[in-house]
């Protein structure tokens, strides 16, 4: 039998309720759903109001269009006021005389914007912020308007003030509090934001109480505790928001001892028959004011309404990243003033704070003003309660970033679409990007599809970032530290031949380098250490092959390349053993000139990879950009060498 189930309310809430609901098969076999709304528009973007004052219409902000509702059977009615609930007969009858009646309901009525007890605020140009209608009425007003005064310096408040000072207005903000969004942010934060605010030209007062709002000709006087006054054309009151729950007090349904209709974490009420969603909702007495839980709520009720689980509605997540008159806030995981036996560390830098909560040595919250790099990965570490190393903590002390090598670019995502990700394969962002929208979920997938980290391994962790899953722990490169060893030790043999010179041969036979340079003077030596450095030669261009050969595939390229420059360090040794560094003459010149070049492009190419996994930002940017090129030019150097040293050979034995 088809039940009827009622949704009181057309909001974000509702709307994000009947998509999660008509997204299972056959839902239409269960219910006859019919959504009732007091707006005359349909469900709209409520998030993104201010945009209306940029040249956006109501129709910009509609989540769906009408035909969407219908083609997933659900029946709107705007323009009508749910006035009352009668429980026994399950009716709910509207402004107009409607009545409906239901076997189930929904109530998700959202929240209304709370209007301070303040005399003088239905005065003629005062004007409230939370719907489309207001937002056109401050539209309209402010166009022959040339000073406007906000009351509250909450997130709706800023916007609300962002959208006047967008438009010209000289735009004032006055907080109750002594710091703009006192709910969210601690004191030097709230100071960082109150700073960034007044430096793009909107005045803030803070710790002003309004007592009275007084009509003066085209002026409205705002009148405060302290005894001053500001004179301004219009005030928009957006002071924060309270849930409407009046339905629910009118049906005797238990209300939240901080207002809102009190749910179950089935987001049943007191009634078995009726639901509540979104920001009317009293939850373990949390009244949710963010677009996040709310979501969350829609998808347990939805689930548990089709029956497809026992889902409940734990506890919402208030993380919140915000963009408030262009300046980043962020607030994420426990709120610091609720928290308590925390270690609270703040980072203040010329424009912004960070503040990072922990307990246990685990970050549990942070809140943030300005320019955070790390803000997302902050976010995922709070969700899974990431244990901090004490060289963590002090870093962010010291610098404000938790993890090393952070900087403006230090998400991949934010790298040019040209930066080079895999080294070995050149393989770009913008590859890699595509790939992830044609489908690749997982590291796997983009080394299936692309080859990237196929050989060394080394953007693994980049690769993780791209595809979202940024915390994964990534082991470090094998080898590299032999790598860089042996570059390091190679580099620095082949520059004391510049800066040293070759070692001279002794000037007599009691001279005691005598005794040394017979290696270089006796002809057995010299085949001895030449023939030994050929093949030492010959095993470390083997070594290369494991790169250049796919079917290769015995033990960890990582391992391969290390060993590939421990034996190009020895093959240094080698020469100098051979030849003292003398460069010789005619052919001998040419042969020392290629040698050395070979090597040392080697060196440097060793050095680069063995760092290229441990570092960020521009300077990961960089090192991608450089590897390829030194491994090319290392290979380009090298082919002359065989046609060399065969030359040399036959000198010595045929000439």
């Amino acid at each position: 039998m088809t039940e009827n189930l009622v949704v009181v309310g057309n909001g974000m809430a509702s709307q994000a309720f009947c998509r999660c609901l008509t997204d299972w098969r056959n839902v239409h076999e269960r219910f006859n759903l019919t959504v009732i709304g007091d707006e005359n528009h349909l469900a709209y973007d409520r998030v993104h109001l201010s945009s209306l004052f940029n040249g956006k219409t109501a129709s910009d902000l509609q989540l769906e269009p009408a035909d969407w509702y219908n083609a997933r059977k659900i029946r709107v009615v705007t323009g009508q006021t749910v006035r009352s609930i009668d429980r026994f007969e399950r009716t709910v009858h509207t402004d107009l005389g409607t009545a409906f009646s239901y076997d189930k309901l929904v109530i998700a009525t959202g929240s209304r914007p709370f209007v301070p007890p303040i005399a003088g605020t239905d005065l003629e140009g005062v004007f409230l912020y939370r719907t489309i209608d207001d937002a056109h009425k401050i539209a309209n007003a402010g166009a022959s308007c040339d000073s406007a005064a906000v009351l509250g310096g909450g997130l709706l408040g800023l916007e609300a003030a962002k959208a006047l000072h967008d438009m010209g207005i000289v735009t004032h903000v006055v907080e109750m509090a002594p710091g703009l969004m006192p709910r969210q942010l601690d004191r030097l934060s709230a100071s960082v934001l109150k700073s960034r605010v007044e430096r793009m030209g909107v005045k803030v007062h803070v710790t002003k109480r309004t007592e009275s709002i007084e009509k003066h000709g085209d002026y409205l006087i705002l009148r405060f505790d302290t005894g001053e006054s500001l004179s301004v054309k219009m005030v928009v009151v957006s002071a924060g928001v309270r849930p409407r729950d009046e339905l629910g007090r009118q049906a005797e349904l238990e209300i939240g001892s901080r207002g809102g209709i009190v749910v179950d974490d089935s987001l049943q009420t007191s009634d078995s028959n009726i639901y509540a969603i979104g920001e009317c909702v009293s939850h373990h007495n949390t009244v949710y004011g963010l677009v996040a839980p709310c979501q969350e709520m829609t998808q347990v009720l939805a689930e548990r309404l089709n029956a497809t689980s026992d889902l409940k509605f734990q506890s919402g997540d208030r993380s919140a990243q915000l963009k408030l008159l262009g300046i980043d806030v962020f607030t994420f995981g426990e709120p610091l003033g609720e928290s308590s036996e925390a270690q609270l560390l703040t980072y203040q830098g010329d424009l912004n704070c960070r503040s990072v909560l922990v307990r246990n040595k685990r970050l549990v919250g942070a809140i943030g003003v300005g320019e955070w790099p790390e803000a997302a990965r902050i976010r995922t570490a709070i969700t899974s309660s990431r244990r901090l190393k004490s060289w963590e903590i002090n870093r962010f002390q010291n610098s404000g970033f938790l993890w090393r090598g952070q900087n403006t670019l230090d998400s991949v995502r934010n790298w040019p679409p040209e930066s080079i990700i895999c080294s070995c394969k050149k393989i770009s962002q913008s590859d890699i990007v595509s790939a992830i929208q044609g489908g690749c979920l997982t590291v796997a997938d983009l080394r299936e599809k692309t080859s990237a980290s196929s050989v060394c391994g080394s953007c693994q962790g980049l690769l993780n970032e791209l595809v979202g899953d940024c915390e994964k722990e990534v082991s470090n490169v094998a080898g590299w530290r032999g790598l860089m060893i042996a570059s390091a030790i190679a580099l620095v043999a082949l520059s004391c031949v510049f800066v040293i010179g070759p070692i001279d041969y002794s000037s007599s036979v009691a001279d005691a380098r005598h005794q040394i340079d017979f290696i270089w003077r006796d002809g057995f030596s010299k085949q001895i250490s030449g023939f030994a450095l050929l093949g030492v030669m010959l095993a470390s261009l083997l070594l290369s092959l494991r790169k250049r050969i796919p079917k290769l595939t015995l033990g960890q390229f990582a391992t391969w390349r290390t060993a590939h420059a421990i034996l190009g360090c020895i093959t240094v040794f080698g020469i100098l053993a051979h030849t003292g560094f003398h460069m010789g003459s005619n052919l001998n010149f040419w042969l020392m000139s290629c040698f050395i070049g070979v090597n040392l492009i080697g060196a440097l190419t060793g050095l680069v990879s063995s760092v290229e996994s441990r570092v960020g930002g521009q300077i990961a940017i960089a090192v991608r950009r450089w590897r390829p090129r030194f491994t090319l030019l290392h290979i380009f150097m090298f082919w002359p060498l065989p046609v060399l040293i065969t030359a040399h050979v036959f000198s010595v034995y045929f000439c």
